[in-house]
């Protein structure tokens, strides 16, 4: 009590079950959620649920062969819901998953495109980027332009992020065989990134005469193992430089 007055007192605004960041403003009820979340949240939602619910469709398409009816329905996915895309995340998504079924498909000038197309919306992740990069080089390889193809992952090797430095394998597989179908090494530079996937395995980098042998080596050996989390291989990288 002030002067003889109650002061009023006021809870803060429930967040996003979302972002947990802007004030829940919407209900979001779907698959037996049931929460409340912030405007741009719901629309990102909306989108993906969209997406989502008829992922098991298009891939069930793709398997059949039916490749123009999966990229159909992509598009139709987009259509009916591009004014939600504010942040462009849908069109990211269908862009990527267009990408894999024109490889699929061997369309690779068709696949090509998809992945330039994909990359002018830019990349919100570094997986993101390795994959795009992947499906670019196999339709390059494919369309006989494997030097480009190399150069395709050079370039997004170089950009790192060790939340997912076990998917670099992949990429330094189709480096090494690039390299090996071109006639020439594996640049040294390549082995620090190589070592750092095997020790994410916790295993080592296969010894070999040639760095692509010992890179495509680590790939079969570690190709059932599962990887460490980051938090136990951020450990195991401090006990390694510790004096």
């Amino acid at each position: 009590m002030v002067h003889g007055k109650r002061l009023m007192t006021h809870s803060p605004p429930q967040l996003c079950f979302y972002c947990r960041e802007k004030e829940a403003t919407a209900p979001y009820v779907h698959a037996g959620i049931d929460e409340v979340v912030c405007s741009v949240c719901l629309k990102r939602l909306t989108a993906r649920d969209a997406l989502e619910d008829r992922l098991m469709e298009i891939v069930t398409l793709a398997s059949q062969g039916r490749y123009d009816d999966a990229l159909a329905c992509l598009n139709e996915i987009f259509e009916a819901n591009r004014h939600l895309d504010d942040d462009q995340w849908l069109a990211r998504s269908i862009a990527m998953h267009r990408c894999a079924i024109l490889v699929d498909a061997e369309r690779f000038t068709e696949a090509e495109q998809a992945c330039r197309a994909w990359a002018a919306l830019g990349f919100e992740t570094v997986d993101a980027r390795w994959l795009q990069a992947s499906y670019l080089a196999q339709a390059l390889d494919a369309l006989g332009r494997p030097r480009e193809a190399l150069g395709v992952l050079e370039e997004a090797l170089g950009h790192r992020d060790p939340r997912y430095l076990p998917l670099a394998r992949g990429l330094l597989r189709q480096l090494a065989e690039l390299s090996e179908e071109l006639d020439q090494i594996v640049a040294p530079e390549w082995r620090h990134l190589a070592e750092a996937v095997a020790r994410r395995f916790r295993v080592e980098l296969p010894v070999a005469d040639m760095l692509a042998d010992s890179i495509i080596g680590l790939a079969k050996t570690t190709r059932d193992l599962r990887p460490a989390s980051l938090d136990e291989w951020e450990k195991d990288e401090g006990k390694t430089s510790a004096p």
